[in-house]
């Protein structure tokens, strides 16, 4: 309750002052009398509820009168009752409880369906049809495909630059040599080419 009386920015009932401008907070005021405030100083009365002033009140001109629900700063939540929740749940098409949507299905599917693919392409990568003996060598080595018969053979440093390159031919064979003498010791990659598969091995020569 203000009654006849000066707001200054010491006065009891003042709860913050900002720059020129008091304020005096609480759920409710209630104006009973001739209000003035300080000089050089605005008062602004706001309340959580209501703002009462009496018929025989006067308000200086630099007082503001605010109803301001969230003075304390503190978030402002609108909450139904349990009707509303149930008749929500109950009636709508759009919720169902512990179901995941549509789509979230497809995305489950999927998931689960490009897995065991991908998982099964990664092991074939891994998986090598070709091997080559001796590794390291110095002057010739024996390549041998588990798969398809063996169609040509590169030998590649580690530049890219082909050094050696052999075509079987019209010989239907799994396991073919290649003279290596002309090559440095050092680091080099077999490309062996068994129809339409392709096989890259590392070569190490030593002399």
């Amino acid at each position: 309750m203000i009654a006849n009386e000066t707001i200054t920015v010491d006065h009891p009932l003042v709860s913050s002052v900002t720059g020129d401008t008091i304020f005096i907070s609480g759920e409710n005021i209630s104006v009973t009398g001739n209000v003035e405030v300080q000089s050089g100083y605005f008062l602004v009365l706001q309340a959580l509820s209501q703002i009462s002033i009496s018929p025989d009140a006067n308000l200086n001109k630099n007082i503001q009168l605010r109803i301001k629900r969230d003075f304390y700063d503190t978030p402002i939540f609108e909450y139904t009752d349990n009707s509303e929740v149930y008749n929500f749940c109950n009636n709508s098409n759009q919720y169902h409880a512990n179901v995941a949507s549509k789509s979230l299905h497809q995305q489950i599917r999927n998931n689960v369906e490009l897995k065991p693919q991908s998982l099964k392409k990664e092991t074939n990568l891994e998986k090598s049809f070709v091997s080559i003996h001796p590794n390291p060598a110095n002057s010739q080595i024996r390549i041998t495909s588990s798969s398809k018969p063996i169609s040509e053979v590169k030998i590649f440093d580690l530049s890219g630059r082909s050094l050696i390159h052999k075509k079987i031919g019209e010989v239907d064979t799994q396991q073919v040599e290649v003279d290596v003498n002309s090559l440095q010791s050092g680091v080099y990659i077999v490309q062996t080419i068994c129809g339409d598969e392709r096989s890259s091995e590392k070569l190490v020569i030593g002399k």
